[in-house]
């Protein structure tokens, strides 16, 4: 099996990504405070269908007070906030595969392929 081929996701424009998340703080047996995390996922948009079939619920601007406020969000607005975000709010390229190598940190690791591999953008 051939190893697979890393992208580089980012917002087309440049700007951030903000995605959808939980956070909790509970107590193991022994009574240790844990923090723990998750970003919530979605069914993948055009961009990212052809490297996986799922994504990060990315939140719009508009949206970030209401996904922030405290308590329940009603459902009936749940879903739009949870859909796939547009096609055209992301952009992709593959990258080399020393992105996967803890030991690396640079700006280089996410620099376009050149030998020739095209990503999805």
């Amino acid at each position: 099996m051939p190893p697979r081929q890393p992208y580089y996701f980012h917002r087309s424009g440049g700007q951030p990504l903000v995605f959808t998340g939980l956070w909790d703080v509970w107590h193991d047996a022994e009574g240790r405070a844990m923090r723990s995390c998750t970003i919530i996922t979605t069914a993948a948009n055009g961009t990212v269908a052809p490297v996986h079939n799922r994504m990060p619920v990315v939140l719009a601007p508009g949206s970030w007070d209401e996904w922030l406020a405290p308590g329940p969000l009603p459902s009936s607005g749940l879903a739009q906030l949870l859909a796939p975000a547009p096609d055209d709010l992301l952009d992709a390229y593959s990258v080399g595969s020393a992105v996967n190598d803890v030991r690396k940190n640079s700006a280089e690791l996410v620099a376009p392929r050149l030998d020739g591999i095209r990503g999805t953008g």
